[in-house]
């Protein structure tokens, strides 16, 4: 098989047997440079027509490398395969034939050998591309312009539409309306009368199962339609889209991400700046104790910052499945208490009550991770209540279903 170019697309083991060829040696090849038989005029000029719609058998003389005499029958006939008009050759040895040919020749039998021998050939020829045909994995199928069949292979038979609605004598209106209920189908599958037009579809017969449905006219006078299983490629753009879908989620989770830490820093930052303002402004006339307490503050939340950077670090392992949590034993109402006390400090406007037990709650948990939850919750809250805003704040513990546990799962 070849293309408008002379390229070779297939080279069988007979071509091999004949010309001493190999298959891998031969395809992509110009076939002027496979074997001398290509380069000759009569030759080139068959092989073109036939990729331009036309068929032509030819009979090659020549003596061999060792003296003999060989004959070599070249049948070429067109061929339309993925859209592309194509051209196919078959090749064989008739070197027996052509002497009996001369002989019978000399005995006035040479037209009757000659229309016997060629009519054999191009049944021959037809078998095999029939037998070609069923044998490939796609469906193909051949129509009149009337929308008469002419030939279908099994692939076309067995398609669940097909199978299910057609009968044996299906026309070309009725093999395409059992399409028509498939999803991705439209009225022009309904409404298809001749002259038909080309169209392509790609269909979901089945559940998971994905054809895609060509019609194409060949010379104006014959349709063909070719029937391709693509649920392979239906499913890994499927797979592709999810991909996609999960990385536009991740980027959105990163913003969010960004956006949250930004809020944590602020909180220590600010009351940085107010401890440290507040030690300016008094100066010396800060007690002992107040320094002590302000340098504390400062302490606490340059400690605070080192925590929000080791969660900053923790989210990339979180990212890469690697993340470690530290729990431990915590007073929730002491944590909870504490991390107020300290906003206090950079919303001093913000009225903050509480509503907790007498008792300790005590908690098993990763207390960097709560305390990032509650500062954002709280700052939120006073963000979002006006000028002078109340919030309210109440801790209790339940238990779920069954045995309770030592401590309250937060």
């Amino acid at each position: 098989m070849f293309d408008n170019q002379l390229r070779c697309l297939l080279w069988n083991h007979g071509m091999e047997g004949l010309l001493n060829v190999k298959p891998d040696q031969a395809i992509g090849q110009r076939m002027e440079n496979l074997d001398r038989l290509f380069s000759r005029p009569e030759i080139v000029d068959a092989l073109t027509r036939a990729t331009e719609g036309a068929s032509s058998i030819l009979e090659h003389e020549a003596v061999t490398s060792e003296g003999h005499e060989r004959c070599l029958e070249i049948n070429s006939f067109p061929i339309f395969m993925a859209e592309r008009k194509l051209g196919i050759a078959f090749i064989r040895d008739v070197t027996e034939q052509w002497l009996a040919g001369k002989q019978a020749e000399r005995q006035n039998f040479d037209l009757e050998i000659k229309v016997l021998q060629r009519t054999a050939a191009l049944r021959q020829a037809e078998r095999r591309l029939i037998a070609a045909i069923n044998s490939a994995s796609e469906g193909f199928a051949a129509f009149d312009w009337t929308g008469k069949l002419l030939f279908a292979n099994e692939q076309i038979w067995a398609a669940a539409p097909v199978s299910l609605w057609c009968s044996e004598d299906m026309s070309l209106p009725v093999f395409l309306r059992c399409f028509a209920m498939c999803e991705g189908a439209d009225l022009r599958l309904v409404k298809a009368q001749a002259p038909f037009e080309e169209i392509e579809y790609d269909l979901l017969v089945k559940k998971d199962t994905w054809h895609r449905l060509s019609l194409t006219k060949a010379d104006g006078a014959t349709i063909f339609v070719r029937l391709t299983d693509i649920s392979g490629y239906k499913q890994a753009a499927k797979a592709l889209e999810s991909a996609l879908e999960r990385e536009r989620e991740t980027t959105n989770a990163y913003r969010s991400f960004v956006s949250m830490v930004s809020h944590q820093f602020r909180t220590p930052l600010a009351i940085l700046d107010s401890s440290a303002q507040r030690i300016l402004r008094r100066g010396s006339a800060l007690t002992q104790d107040e320094l002590a307490t302000r340098v504390q503050k400062i302490r606490n939340a340059g400690t605070r910052l080192t925590r929000l950077v080791d969660s900053v670090l923790n989210a990339a392992k979180l990212d890469a499945g690697t993340i470690e949590l530290n729990p431990a034993s915590y007073d929730l109402t002491h944590l909870v208490m504490d991390i107020c006390e300290r906003q206090r400090e950079v919303s001093s406007q913000a009225d903050i009550r509480f509503d907790v037990p007498d008792s300790p709650v005590q908690v098993y948990c990763d207390g960097m991770l709560i305390e990032q939850v509650v500062v954002n919750l709280l700052s939120n809250a006073i963000k979002y209540s006006g000028t002078s805003p109340v919030v309210e704040i109440k801790i209790s513990s339940r238990y779920r279903c069954g045995p309770p546990p030592t401590e309250p799962v937060v």
